[in-house]
Order: C-alpha cells, then structure tokens, then sequence
C-alpha cells in the first residue's frame, strides 16, 4: 500500500466509500501523494491518472473523483 501505481485502480476507487474516515480510505489507499487543502486528497499515478477524495469537516469522506482510470 501507498504511493505507486498500484493503489490507483479502479477496485481501489469503489472500495472508497461516503462516510468513510481518513484512516479507512488511507488504509486502502496509503497516504495521499498530495494534500490541496484541508481536507482534499489525492493519489496519481502518472500525469492523467488520479483519485481524489473530498473529506467534510470531520474528515469524513464526502465525494470521490476519479480520471483516467
């Protein structure tokens, strides 16, 4: 687990799911290869490959993104 192609996958992506906290999407995901802003999360894998997540206020997961997967 963590910063590598690997974890950008598409079966990574749908196992993220609204309600979720930080620790439980980084312990599927690893830890974020950036961090935007409070609360706004994202793993790549090249330059058009990439997850992001959007945590609320209590770092719970919002919304999810995804490109070129």
């Amino acid at each position: 687990i963590g910063c590598g192609p690997g974890v950008v996958t598409q079966a990574n992506f749908e196992k993220l799911q609204p309600g979720m906290t930080r620790a439980q999407v980084e312990a599927i995901m690893g830890p974020p290869h950036q961090n935007y802003q409070q609360g706004i999360l994202t793993w790549s894998a090249g330059p058009k490959k990439e997850i992001t997540v959007i945590l609320d206020d209590r770092g719970i997961l919002d919304q999810k993104t995804m490109e070129g997967l």
